[in-house]
Parts: C-alpha cells; structure tokens; sequence
C-alpha cells in the first residue's frame, strides 16, 4: 500500500447528535446516551453499541486494498470476540455470538490485528464494513484516525485547558525548554481531573479496542501535553510491553486543531509489523545502570530501520477532537515546533489487554534476573489488574521481587550525594 500523504488523511466530519445502536434480539430497550463500561464491555444488556467514528464510504475491503478513499460517514460498531483468549467463550454468550462454524485460532496469544490469521479471525466476527475498514486499517498500516466517541468533547477539552494550563512552566519552556527539545507534560492527571478519566475511559474506545484485539481493553496511563513533544521517533514497546507481546496500544486525541507550526504528531506507516527489539538486541545489559532508563541507545537503530525499509515520517494535522489510534510497534514521534508561542494540546492515553503481563523492556533483563513489572490500576474502574500468564496469576512474591531487584541500585544510587555520584561516572 502506498505510504499515505497528509492530503489523504480523514477530515473531522461535522458533529450530528449522539445516539446509540438498536439492541439485539431478546435484549432490553436502551436508554439514549452512553451506556456505562459494563455493559458495553460485556455486552450484558447490549451486542451493538452506537460508535461515532469514520468510515470510507463505498468503500470495497478486501486482502489487498481498501478503495476508494473517499468521503467519511458515522458507522455503529457491533461487539463480540473470537475463541481468541481464555475468556472468549463466556464473552461470546454474553455478546451472543455464535461460534459453532468458526476458525479455530492456533495463535490466541497474538492480537487479532497482529495475526497472520487477521483476515480469518475478520471474517468470523462479522464486523460491519466501517469496523472492518478500521480493523483493516490497523492490520495493514498500524494507525487509524476516527473521531472521538463523546458529543461533548469540544466542552470537554475546554475545560482540561482550563484545568492544566497554570500546572505548566510556560516562562521558562519559551525561554529555554522549547531550543533544548523539552516538552512540557503531566503524567496520570486522570487522577485529578474526571474529564481527562472520562476521555481515557471512554466506553466506545474501550470496546472498539476489545473488538479489534481479542481481550478486553484498559487505560492504565495519561500524558496530558498542552505543546508540541519533539520527540525522536520510537515505538511504545520498548518502554511498554506485555507477555504476550503486541497486547498494548495508545489513543492520542486532539485538543485543539493542530497545523505544521505546532509540533504535529507524525508516524511511519507500516512500521508495527517489523521485529519488537529490545536490550538484548542492541548488546545493552540494564544491570550496569544505575541512572534512569532512556531510550537514546535505541535512536540509531530506528533510524535505521526507517532508512532500509524506505519509510518517511507523515505529520498528521489533527482537527480538535480527531484521535489517532496505533499499535504497539508503530514508529511515531513529533515534528519540531517552530513557533514556541502556539499551544498543541493533546491527551494520549495508553491501554493494555487483559490476561497478560506487563512490564517494562527498556529497565528489564530477563535472562540476567531482572524484570521490571509493572503493578497497575485500570483507570475506568479503580481495579488492580494483575500480571498473568497463560490464564495464571503471576506470583506476587515472584512480581515483587522483580521489582525490587531492577529498581534496587538506581535507588541506592539517587540518594547517594552528587559528589559520589560523579565519582562513580568517571
């Protein structure tokens, strides 16, 4: 498929009103408005959900090509979940979906959009086409753009702006953070702002997610940014990743309408479908470390990775309220801001997958008996999720442990006074 251009992008539709889908056979009437996360995620009242999103119109999907690019329309999203996972059964009788013909899946430890099965595990979930596009979309090139599920989000962003905007040093990023390729962010500001929690868990997200992955979806991070990120290209698996691999992705939504001044966010199509290299496939042993973990020994392998496999960098010039899904592998970064007086607000929330674990690659070497886990709380609910593998619980003696052996030495060391600690970098 031909790399896309920034003219080929999906432009923000206008906003109708919000309504939801008809409910299946046999299920009770539903109310107008969003349906709360249980029932959507389970489908215990409802198997079609309504889904404010994009699709191509007349569009024609197939193993190959999606054509023609065209004009986007409101699409409904219908749930339901191959024998994909361990609980794939009981949430194919609470979404009612029939599994007596299907394919039988030999890799239910790859996500459906990462499967070399994807076109067999497509045709057995009988997604509508607008869902499928979107699926299509993720399989192939490892991005898509929809418009974000809540007829409130212009109000909503509003208020974030608002809520943010005096818990950033402006002064000193136009002095001195904007030349030096700093960003400006807050991490988990979900957890004192309910709109930034609302965005993340979303319910329509959360099941579209659900849908396209096999396991049930989860927000477990925010990053709240209110200007451009200048960041290098990188994907999120080495900083974020599961066991199995690939069971993780990130939402990034517009808050405001984003143009080429403002340090756009930009990716490389196709990128997700290359090798997950982590520590031990640059020669790096994390052991040796004691400072906090980055990513700059990894800078020159994407580069060249983008180089060999001809592959440039798109900007996406977002309209306020256009969210750009990717998975988990997919290069992206942002363009330099040029214009250090511009605002680019923008919410990126991350999610996992159930029946995983989770931990960070870039801080962990497993076969030296390191592994950084990481003990997380799923953002829709409060819950603690823990770390599994092959639909058993991971230890929490085994987790702890980990932890604290990664973590030990870096600890040690930021308490050591800075004169020892310029000694120890000679």
């Amino acid at each position: 498929m031909p790399r896309g251009k920034v003219s080929d992008l999906p432009q923000r539709s206008r906003r109708a009103p919000w309504t939801t889908a008809g409910v299946s056979a046999g299920s009770s009437p539903r109310r107008d408005g969003l349906i709360e996360f249980g029932e959507l995620a389970y489908g215990s009242r409802a198997s079609r959900v309504g889904f404010r999103g994009y699709m191509f119109d007349n569009a024609v999907v197939n193993r190959d090509v999606v054509r023609p690019p065209g004009v986007m329309r409101n699409y409904t999203l219908s749930t339901g979940f191959s024998r994909y996972h361990p609980r794939s059964e009981q949430m194919n009788r609470m979404t009612k979906v029939d599994t007596g013909n299907q394919f039988h899946n030999p890799l239910s430890g790859v996500p459906l959009v990462e499967s070399p099965f994807f076109y067999d595990l497509l045709d057995q979930l009988q997604l509508d086409e607008p869902t499928r596009s979107i699926a299509v979309q993720l399989y192939r090139q490892g991005w898509a753009v929809i418009d974000f599920p809540d007829p409130e989000i212009d109000e909503v962003a509003e208020r974030i702006k608002r809520s943010l905007h005096s818990h950033y040093d402006w002064a000193s990023w136009r002095a001195k953070g904007w030349r030096d390729n700093e960003a400006l962010r807050i991490r988990d500001a979900y957890k004192l702002n309910a709109d930034i929690q609302r965005i993340a868990a979303n319910p329509q997200i959360l099941t579209l997610l659900s849908t396209l992955y096999g396991r049930r979806a989860w927000p477990f991070q925010t990053l709240n940014f209110p200007v451009g990120t200048q960041q290098h290209l990188h994907p999120d698996s080495v900083h974020f990743s599961s066991v199995p691999e690939r069971f993780g992705c990130s939402v990034w939504l517009a808050l405001e309408d984003i143009g080429p001044n403002q340090g756009p966010l930009t990716y490389y199509s196709g990128s997700h479908k290359w090798p997950i290299y982590v520590n031990e496939h640059i020669g790096l042993c994390r052991a040796g470390d004691s400072g906090p973990p980055t990513q700059k020994p990894f800078e020159e392998l994407w580069e060249a990775l983008a180089r060999v496999n001809a592959v440039d960098a798109v900007p996406f010039h977002a309209k306020k309220g256009q969210a750009f899904i990717w998975t988990a592998n997919l290069l992206h970064g942002a363009s330099r801001q040029t214009d250090p007086n511009l605002t680019r607000w923008s919410q990126e929330t991350h999610y996992y997958f159930e029946d995983c674990s989770y931990y960070s690659p870039i801080e962990s070497d497993p076969f030296y008996g390191r592994i950084l886990f990481r003990r997380l709380r799923n953002i829709a609910n409060g819950e603690p999720m823990p770390n599994m593998y092959c639909g058993r619980q991971v230890p929490s003696w085994f987790v702890r442990s980990m932890i604290f052996r990664t973590t030990l030495k870096r600890r040690l060391w930021n308490r050591l006074p800075r004169r020892f600690a310029a000694r120890g970098d000679r």
